[in-house]
């Protein structure tokens, strides 16, 4: 039986308590934390912070992240539908969104790369806070400082 990989580095990850978190925390198994090129900022105009990644695979910086399987692709399925919609992914002939999901390799812990789904960023915005550390749950405690 083959699974599918998600790997969530915002408001989906382990820490964060929120529908969209609790629907894949229920649903798939978190296996791991990961890293992928590319840079990270925040939107903090929003009711809530939220991170954007961007993937770049020939930078030399990181997006740190969860990684979660799920082993029945029927869930997966129903389940990433779900995530698209609360992530605003929208059919490529429709209104721009702010992500899109795409497959991507993640550096897992060991070292190995692990082919998984991730919500990367459409566009560069000009109201966002770099997050240089790549890490997001970093970002959000440095803030409440």
């Amino acid at each position: 039986m083959s699974s599918e990989y998600l790997f969530v580095y915002g408001t989906l990850m382990s820490d964060f308590d929120n529908g969209m978190a609790t629907l894949l925390h229920m649903n798939a198994a978190k296996i791991g934390t990961g890293t992928v090129p590319g840079k990270m900022s925040a939107v903090m105009d929003w009711h809530f912070p939220y991170p954007m990644a961007y993937h770049i695979p020939s930078s030399s910086k990181l997006v740190k992240g969860e990684i979660y399987e799920f082993d029945d692709i029927e869930l997966f399925d129903i389940v990433i539908r779900e995530i698209d919609k609360y992530e605003g992914v929208k059919p490529k002939n429709d209104i721009p969104s702010d992500y899109d999901r795409v497959k991507v390799g993640v550096t897992t812990e060991d070292g190995n790369e692990l082919e998984c789904w991730m919500y990367v960023a459409e566009d560069l915005r000009k109201d966002q806070n770099t997050i240089a550390s790549g890490d997001f749950n970093e970002f959000m405690k440095d803030k409440k400082k």
